[in-house]
C-alpha cells in the first residue's frame, strides 16, 4: 500500500528547489514518489491539492467588456454628452445624429473584437495534449492537464514535454528547447546530477514544458506543473505585463480634452460677448450649447473605427490576428522592432547549405548550382553516406518534400532531405546496402557508425560526425576525379582544417562523412574492445583507422524568405531592428550581418553582461545594441522597457 512520507510537504514550502542538483533518490524521495509512478488513489489527492497542469492566462473576455472597452473611449464620452445636452434642449435631431454616429461606431469596434477574441478562444480550444505515464507500474495516456508532481512521463521523439522534469534512463534524447533559449539546434541530454548555479541552457538532466522531443526517449519525473514551470513562470511575466495605451488612445484621449477646453471656452465667450451686446440669460445660454454640440466632431470617432476595422481586416489577410481593434494602429507608430532570431528571423530547422570535397566546393544557400556529371556524382556520393548513416526517416511522403514531414534530429533530416532533392531514396538505398549494425551518435565520441553489406567480398561502415573526429580517423581522401584514394597526408589535413574552421566562423554547423570497407564476414561493430568475437566485431582500436574521407557538410539555420528586405524596408521607414537571441554572440554577429544589421564593436550585448550592468549604464547602451546574445525569456522581457521609444515585439 502506497504510503506518503512525511517530508512530502517540501514541494509545497520549497518550490524553487534545484531540482536538476538531486540524484534520482534525492528527487522521488521528495515527491513521495517511485520508478513505478504513483497509484491511482494518490493521484486523485495531489490533483485536488495542486490543481490542473495548466499554464496561467488572463481571464475570458467577456461581450460585456469588450462593449465597455468601446463606450470608455475619451471621443465616445464628449459625444454622450453632447447627446444629452441636445435632449436637455430639445434638439432631437441633433441628438439622433450624434447618437447614430456613437451607436456605428461602438458596434463597428465591438464586433471586429468579438470576432478576434472568439477566434483566438477557438485556436486554444483545438489543441488537446496527451502524455504517457506510468501508473502503479502500467503505462498509460492521459490528458496532460491531469498529471500531478511525482508522475513518471515516458518521452519518445516528436512528444511534447508536458511539465517540467527530472529525466532518467535517457536514450540518446534530444530535446528542442527554442521556446526557451532561443537556440535551434535540439540539446542532447543526460541524467547525471549538476551544480545548483547551473543556467537553464545548460540544465541537460532536465526537460521543460512547451519542448519538443526531437530524437531518442526517456523517462522522466513531473518536479513542477503548470503555473510553477519554467514557462509557468514567464506566462507569468508575460500576464504581469501592464497593457499601456497605444499612441492613438493618448493623442484622442489629449484631442478629446482640448477640443473639450477649446469648446468651452468658444461657448463661454458667445455667451458673455451676448450678454454684453444685451440679450437675454436663456436666449445666450441656449446659443452658447448650441454651437458647442455643433461643434462636436462626431464624424470623428466613426471614422477612426472604420479606419482600423480596415487595418485589422487586411492584417487578418496575412494570417495574422489582431486582438483589440486599437493594437492595429501600433503597427504604424512603431519604431523599434525587438524580433526573435529562431522561427522568425530563421526558419527553425538546419539545411544543408554547403559541400566540400578534394575535388569541389559548392555553395548551396540559393539552391542547387548546375554540376558537371562528375561533380554531381561526388556530390551524390558524399550525401549517399549522410542519408544511410542517419536515422531521421519521412514520416509524410509528398510530391514537394518538406523538412516538415521528416521526423528525426534537425541534422539528420537536412541530410536526409538534401539526399532526397538530389535523388536519394533512403529506402532503396537501404534495399540495395542493409544496415547490418550501428553505434549511434555519443555526445562523448561525437560520431555515429553504422556498418551495411556492400558486394561478394566487402561489407562496408559509414561514418558522420564532428571533424576533428573524422579526420582523426581518416588515413585518406577520396578524389572522385581520379576515381580513387589519397593519401590523407599533412598538407591536405590542414586544407580540411583550415576549411572547417572558416565554415564554423561563418556560424555553420560542419560534419564530416567518411567510409571504410572491411570483410564480409565481420556483421557487427561495437566500440567495446573487450569483444569475445573479434572476427564477428571490430575492436575499438582496428574500427577507428584506414578510414577515407569524402568531404565536409555545413548546415544552418536558414534565414526566412524576404526577411533581408523587410529589414531594410523597416529601416528606411525609420524603424531599427533589434534581434533578441539565446544563440551566441558568434552566431547571432553572422545571423544579423546576413539580414542587414549594421554591427560594430559594441553593437553586440550578452545575457550574462546584461545581468551585470547597471539599469542607468544600459540604458545609455540601449540606443547602440543590436543584438542581445544568451538571453533567457526573463531577461528578453527586461530590454524593451530600457528604452524610451515605442517597441514591437516579434516572436
Amino acid at each position: 500500500m502506497f504510503k506518503a512520507k512525511s517530508h512530502y510537504h517540501h514541494l509545497e514550502k520549497k518550490p524553487e528547489i534545484k531540482w536538476w542538483a538531486l540524484n534520482l533518490r534525492e528527487v522521488l524521495d521528495r515527491l513521495s514518489s517511485t520508478e513505478k509512478g504513483l497509484p491511482q488513489d494518490e493521484v486523485e489527492k495531489r490533483q485536488k491539492k495542486y490543481g490542473l497542469n495548466v499554464l496561467p492566462k488572463k481571464e475570458e473576455i467577456k461581450p460585456v467588456d469588450i462593449l465597455w472597452s468601446q463606450v470608455k473611449s475619451s471621443l465616445v464620452v464628449v459625444l454622450l454628452i453632447a447627446a444629452l445636452v441636445s435632449l436637455i434642449l430639445g434638439d432631437l435631431i441633433n441628438a439622433g445624429v450624434i447618437l447614430l454616429a456613437v451607436i456605428i461606431n461602438i458596434m463597428v469596434g465591438f464586433w471586429q473584437e468579438f470576432k478576434t477574441s472568439r477566434a483566438l478562444e477557438a485556436l486554444q480550444k483545438v489543441v488537446v495534449n496527451f502524455a504517457k505515464v506510468l501508473r502503479d507500474g502500467e503505462e498509460k495516456l492521459i490528458k496532460t492537464q491531469e498529471l500531478v508532481p511525482g508522475d513518471i512521463v515516458l518521452l519518445s521523439a516528436g512528444d511534447k514535454v508536458p511539465a517540467d522534469l527530472r529525466l532518467f534512463k535517457i536514450n540518446d534524447l534530444r530535446v528542442n528547447e527554442a521556446v526557451l533559449t532561443g537556440e535551434s539546434e535540439p540539446r542532447e541530454k543526460d541524467s547525471k546530477v549538476l551544480a545548483a548555479e547551473t543556467v537553464l541552457a545548460e540544465r541537460i538532466n532536465m526537460a521543460f514544458m512547451g519542448t519538443i522531443v526531437s530524437q531518442g526517449n526517456a523517462q522522466g519525473i513531473v518536479v513542477e506543473i503548470g503555473k510553477n514551470t519554467t514557462l509557468g513562470k514567464i506566462a507569468q511575466l508575460v500576464a504581469g505585463v501592464k497593457e499601456e495605451k497605444t499612441p492613438l488612445q493618448k493623442k484622442l484621449d489629449k484631442f478629446a480634452v482640448f477640443l473639450t477646453r477649446a469648446i468651452l471656452a468658444i461657448a463661454g465667450f458667445v455667451f458673455v460677448l451676448g450678454l454684453i451686446f444685451g440679450h437675454s440669460f436663456r436666449e445666450m445660454f441656449v446659443t452658447s450649447v448650441a454651437i458647442a454640440v455643433a461643434a462636436i466632431p462626431e464624424g470623428l470617432a466613426v471614422t477612426v473605427t472604420v479606419v482600423l476595422a480596415i487595418g485589422m481586416q487586411r492584417i487578418l489577410k496575412q494570417n495574422a490576428l489582431v486582438k483589440r481593434l486599437l493594437e492595429a494602429e501600433i503597427l504604424g507608430s512603431t519604431n523599434v522592432i525587438c524580433v526573435d532570431k529562431t522561427g522568425t528571423i530563421t526558419e527553425g530547422n538546419m539545411q544543408v547549405v554547403k559541400i566540400v570535397t578534394e575535388d569541389m566546393n559548392i555553395d548551396l544557400k540559393t539552391g542547387l548550382p548546375e554540376l558537371t556529371p562528375e561533380a554531381a556524382e561526388e556530390q551524390l556520393f558524399l550525401l549517399r553516406i549522410g542519408v544511410l548513416c542517419n536515422n531521421a526517416y519521412i514520416a509524410q511522403k509528398e510530391e514537394k518534400l518538406k523538412i516538415d514531414y521528416l521526423v528525426g534530429n534537425l541534422t539528420e533530416r537536412a541530410l536526409l532531405l538534401a539526399g532526397y532533392h538530389m535523388g536519394l531514396d533512403k529506402d532503396s538505398l537501404e534495399k540495395q546496402t542493409p544496415r547490418l549494425d550501428e553505434i549511434p551518435f555519443d555526445s562523448r565520441y561525437k560520431f555515429m557508425m553504422t556498418l551495411h553489406q556492400f558486394d561478394e567480398a566487402h561489407n562496408i561502415i559509414y561514418l558522420k560526425g564532428a571533424p576533428e573526429k573524422v579526420l582523426l580517423f581518416s588515413n585518406f581522401i577520396y578524389s572522385h576525379h581520379i576515381k580513387r584514394h589519397l593519401e590523407l597526408n599533412a598538407y591536405r589535413r590542414e586544407k580540411f582544417i583550415k576549411i572547417y574552421e572558416d565554415m564554423s566562423k561563418q556560424g555553420l554547423r560542419v560534419l564530416a562523412l567518411a567510409y571504410k570497407k572491411i570483410p564480409k564476414d565481420i556483421k557487427a561493430i561495437t566500440n567495446d574492445p573487450e569483444a569475445k568475437e573479434p572476427r564477428a566485431h571490430q575492436t575499438m582500436s582496428d574500427l577507428y583507422t584506414n578510414f577515407v574521407l569524402v568531404g565536409l557538410v555545413g548546415m544552418k539555420d536558414p534565414i526566412r524568405e524576404n526577411v533581408k528586405e523587410t529589414t531594410l524596408i523597416t529601416k528606411k521607414a525609420g524603424i531599427n531592428t533589434v534581434m533578441i537571441t539565446g544563440d551566441n554572440r558568434f552566431t547571432a554577429r553572422v545571423i544579423a550581418k546576413e539580414i542587414g544589421l549594421e554591427i560594430k564593436d559594441g553593437s553586440i550585448l550578452e545575457g550574462e553582461e546584461l545581468e551585470k550592468i547597471s539599469e542607468t549604464n544600459l540604458k545609455e547602451k540601449v540606443k547602440d545594441i543590436k543584438v542581445y546574445a544568451r538571453t533567457t525569456p526573463e531577461q528578453k522581457l527586461k530590454i524593451v522597457p530600457l528604452g524610451k521609444t515605442k517597441a514591437l515585439w516579434l516572436l
